[in-house]
């Protein structure tokens, strides 16, 4: 039984309460679990651990397809900022630790929300029923392998520090560009959902001198959505002494416009290489934060981000992911799946692979 299941079988008319949200966090757990034939599968195979990680393949996508529901989308229209009800929520349980729990964080973030309250804390029990019985059967297979959990993310966080903290005094582009490549987690910030995640590939090439440094899937309900982004060096002058954008800025702009125009005159190229497309969002990383905090600098990004599609970014979003790792490191748990970035080599391989994509291949195609 799924949360839609729920909401339509029992006739629930009262808000739920805590001790009925865990109930149904029980239940998803179970059903799930029997679903997969789970036990009896674990007592006859010759290798268990063969059937947990295919269990635990499985419940990522579930994740992954729970979380691409519209009940578990947040979408602000007045402010035009999309994301995801568990990221809301998990924000909310972060930000206040007089909250006894993430059912005191669902019922604060439901404040103002027009939705049912049933209709987001039912969902948000299926999602967390199935993040709990993820982390359940990793700490098994660890086991099993007499390998402890690890402490922390698959990374080298004090050497990837060392090596972003060079690119940033040295203002290379180029140092910048080889930790992103061993470091999923630093494109923490520019990810809109933190969990199931799609890896990043690196080095997209097309056209005749054509390419994007990073590339990954956002596999969304209404079709899949390629982000392309563009890493420039840290410390570029974004900026003259006239107050307008630098030449630097403008040809950054203008690369990221001619990856557009060549998809759109190159629709087969497009596809052979991604796949199918939705649409794309582009980003472009350019600038520290201290140059973007300048008035007419703020005013500048804001009306470009709002009414082009190139979303701009400083490249503190990185720091800023290393920060967040350090403090929160369970909210990377996705990222460990791809801790390194991809080949570009692997990408047609990837999507052809991934089931998500044959509906929208035959959509688009």
């Amino acid at each position: 039984m799924d949360a839609y299941q729920v909401l339509e079988s029992n006739g629930i008319t009262n808000p739920i309460d805590e001790r009925f949200f865990n109930q149904l966090k029980i239940s998803f757990r179970r059903d799930y679990l029997i679903l997969k034939n789970y036990d009896e599968r674990i007592e006859l195979h010759r290798n268990p651990i063969e059937v947990k990680n295919e269990v635990l393949h499985d419940l990522y996508t579930y994740l992954q397809k729970i979380g691409n529901r519209i009940e578990m989308q947040d979408i602000d229209t007045l402010n035009r900022v999309n994301s995801y009800v568990p990221t809301r929520v998990n924000e909310i349980w972060d930000a206040d630790k007089r909250l006894q729990s993430l059912f005191d964080a669902i019922n604060k973030y439901h404040a103002g929300k027009d939705v049912p309250f049933n209709t987001i804390a039912v969902h948000m029990a299926e999602y967390l029923a199935m993040l709990d019985l993820v982390n359940e059967i990793k700490r098994d297979i660890y086991k099993e392998a007499n390998d402890p959990p690890p402490a922390q993310p698959a990374w080298d966080i004090s050497t990837a520090e060392k090596q972003l903290n060079a690119a940033f005094e040295q203002s290379s582009e180029l140092l910048l560009l080889e930790v992103l490549k061993k470091n999923s987690f630093l494109f923490y910030e520019l990810y809109e959902r933190k969990f199931a995640i799609q890896p990043v590939f690196h080095e997209i090439n097309f056209g005749a001198k054509l390419r994007c440094d990073f590339a990954w899937l956002n596999d969304n309900s209404d079709g899949p959505e390629w982000v392309l982004v563009e890493v420039e060096k840290p410390r570029m002058k974004i900026f003259s002494k006239n107050k307008k954008p630098s030449a630097e800025l403008n040809n950054a702009i203008e690369q990221v416009k001619s990856w557009d125009r060549y998809f759109k005159e190159n629709p087969a190229e497009k596809r052979r290489i991604f796949g199918a497309v939705s649409r794309f969002k582009f980003i472009l990383i350019a600038g520290d934060r201290e140059s973007w905090s300048a008035e007419n600098a703020v005013k500048w990004r804001a009306h470009n981000n709002a009414e082009t599609n190139i979303e701009i970014r400083s490249t503190d979003v990185f720091t800023t992911a290393l920060e967040l790792l350090k403090t929160i490191p369970k909210d990377f748990w996705s990222f460990e799946e791809n801790p390194v970035s991809i080949p570009f080599a692997e990408l047609e391989r990837y999507w052809q692979g991934y089931g998500y994509m044959d509906f929208w291949r035959k959509i688009f195609n």
